[in-house]
């Protein structure tokens, strides 16, 4: 057996998008989910994914109240 030396290069990459949308995935009861957020280009197309796993305090918070799902997804949209 052998190895070898793997250089990864990370470029950065413009993205224009016109819409997203959003959906609660991966769900684990009582510990954790997956929010992906979809992004949209001006011909309706899928131009990047972005996936936000909540867990712990997070998801905790989350309770019956989806707007505090809407507020992460607001924030993660602020970063990206």
């Amino acid at each position: 057996m052998g190895s070898i030396k793997i250089e990864k290069v990370v470029e950065e990459e413009q993205i224009e998008y016109v819409r997203y949308s959003y959906a609660v995935n991966d769900y684990c009861l009582h510990k954790l989910a997956n929010i992906q957020i979809t992004l949209y280009d001006e011909n309706d197309m899928v131009v990047h994914f972005h996936n936000k796993v909540i867990q712990g305090e997070e998801f905790e918070k989350w309770g019956a109240d989806d707007t505090y799902i809407d507020d992460i997804v607001k924030k993660e949209m602020e970063l990206l």
